[in-house]
């Protein structure tokens, strides 16, 4: 009866290790797996020298999350060392696909990068990514001084007098040097307490402190008002001075000077030459240019109305300062983090069904029991005593069973009389009852102790494992819709708890439960004999 008892725990624990089993699936094919395009490995040429030329050579490319969309089409392109290379174009054309390709985030689907006379594929991928400053359309600071931030963007150490000489360059020092704390000032969360232009221009900083041969400019300036332009605009010029420079352009009056303009449309290259060869051909860029001259000269009119330079508004009280911050968030950002917040919140445990109804019987039978085991070898010493109060544990109800069934027959039995000593008869029995709490409660509690303290220790380093498996990744494995950020946060959140219920509350439950149905056939067997 002991054993039939124990085993009313069973659908519940098979559920559980179910689910347990195919979460487990799921991390350690993550964990396993490589990357197409691995930026930690040592992998690749290292070349002595470096000037910073860059080929394209029909060059076509689409996403993997949209194979029947082309976004590059045979593209052919020559950045020479030092040249300033400018990519427009209308929305969707390919322009900063191009400098992702660059970058290596990922492969072409047909045709060859070469940079420095190698190609792409060839080359160590964070030797390579080591060789090029980028400046987004959104600069990202982090919550730290601004001294921090500037020297994030190398490995090597950086003197006092080599970052003044970086910020001289990105016409950032003369702000930094007015505020409170000069380049110990905190920025705030995200660059909180700077204006736009005044970001944009610390992160131009941190890309030209590495000295790198190849300098990106994606959009730099298409989300500053003109003032700020104006003073951005001036940084990047210097920044780029003698660097090989890909420029994404918005505002075409910001790459008049440009040795060399692409225009893109669809994947294309339709136009190429200089601003003054391109607009006397009176084609797309000149249509571009037109328009953007009358939009232009409506922003300069209402520009004018409040001409202030936003470099002076350091000047103003700290606590004017520090609030800066709240102001110089867009809507644009708001409205993201709300819609990226909701949808995470939403997806956790959807993307967690989904994966575990993806796998099939197969994939569950070719676990890595094994390499569980392996990766709890730190917490062998914990298993093996919780397994002891496992046993403790499942022996129990046997022995009180036992216990209780002796008791009963001498109560019963004509003839039999309790005897009159604490410790014999009837008296002897109950005093056992006393005994077994005490030894139930020993087995239960170094049972509990012992597993979940293992089962804590694994999945936090499960977590560390997984979250660095994120980390190796290549972007397009982001892309695919069942990578999505929902299913990753379920796969740190729910799948590595299931596994650690697995490896600790699972295995001790099967052991009591073990035990107990064990005992229990033991004791009827015997009974059976006599």
């Amino acid at each position: 009866m002991a054993g039939a008892m124990s085993m009313l725990k069973l659908p519940q624990l098979i559920s559980a290790v179910s689910g347990a089993t195919s979460a487990a699936y799921k991390i350690y094919s993550l964990i396993d797996r490589n990357p197409e395009i691995d930026w930690t490995s040592d992998i690749g040429i290292v070349p002595q020298k470096f000037t910073g030329d860059v080929k394209f050579q029909h060059i076509s490319f689409h996403y993997p999350s949209r194979p029947q969309q082309p976004v590059l089409k045979n593209v052919d392109l020559e950045v020479h060392p030092g040249m300033t290379v400018a990519l427009v174009g209308s929305s969707g054309s390919g322009k900063s696909t191009a400098v992702q390709l660059l970058q290596r985030f990922y492969d072409p689907t047909s045709g060859q990068i070469l940079v420095g006379g190698h190609d792409l594929k060839t080359l160590n991928l964070s030797w390579v990514r080591q060789q090029i400053g980028i400046v987004s359309q959104e600069p990202v600071l982090f919550n730290m001084s601004i001294r921090e931030n500037i020297i994030l963007g190398t490995t090597h150490l950086v003197s006092s007098e080599e970052l003044v000489d970086v910020c001289k360059k990105a016409h950032c020092h003369n702000f930094i040097s007015q505020l409170p704390n000069g380049y110990d000032t905190l920025v705030g969360p995200q660059g909180g307490t700077l204006s736009g232009g005044q970001k944009q221009r610390i992160a131009i900083a941190r890309a030209i402190i590495k000295n790198p041969a190849i300098l990106l400019l994606d959009e730099a300036t298409s989300a500053l008002d003109t003032q700020s332009e104006r003073l951005v605009q001036l940084a990047l010029d210097s920044a780029a001075a003698g660097r090989t420079t890909l420029v994404v352009a918005h505002r075409l009056s910001t790459i008049r000077n440009a040795n060399l303009i692409i225009v893109l449309d669809k994947g294309e290259i339709v136009e190429q030459g200089t601003h003054r060869t391109l607009v006397e051909c009176n084609g797309i860029y000149a249509g571009m240019v037109k328009k953007q001259e009358i939009i232009t000269s409506s922003d300069m009119s209402s520009s004018n109305e409040s001409n202030t330079d936003e470099d002076t508004q350091v000047e103003q009280a700290p606590d004017t300062f520090d609030k800066v911050g709240s102001l110089a968030i867009s809507e644009k950002d708001l409205s993201l983090k709300r819609q990226s917040t909701t949808d995470s919140a939403n997806n956790h445990e959807t993307a967690a069904r989904k994966r575990l109804a993806g796998i099939n019987e197969k994939e569950i039978e070719s676990l890595p029991y094994r390499k569980i085991i392996q990766h709890m070898r730190p917490e062998w010493p914990l298993l093996v005593v919780g397994s002891l109060g496992s046993i403790i544990s499942g022996s129990v109800l046997p022995m009180l069973a036992l216990n209780l069934s002796t008791l009963v027959t001498l109560l019963v039995t004509p003839g039999s009389r309790p005897e009159d000593g604490p410790t014999s008869g009837a008296n002897l029995h109950a005093l056992l009852f006393v005994f077994l709490g005490i030894y139930a409660l020993i087995g239960h509690t170094v049972q509990i102790i012992c597993f979940d303290a293992a089962g804590e220790r694994f999945a936090q380093r499960l977590r560390r494992l997984v979250f660095k498996a994120y980390m190796k990744q290549e972007v397009g494995y982001f892309d695919q819709p069942e990578h999505s950020s929902g299913s990753l946060t379920a796969a740190l959140m729910v799948d590595t708890k299931n596994v650690k219920d697995l490896a600790s509350k699972g295995w001790g439950d099967l052991i009591q439960i073990a035990v107990t149905v064990t005992m229990g056939k033991s004791r009827n067997n015997l009974t059976q004999e006599h």
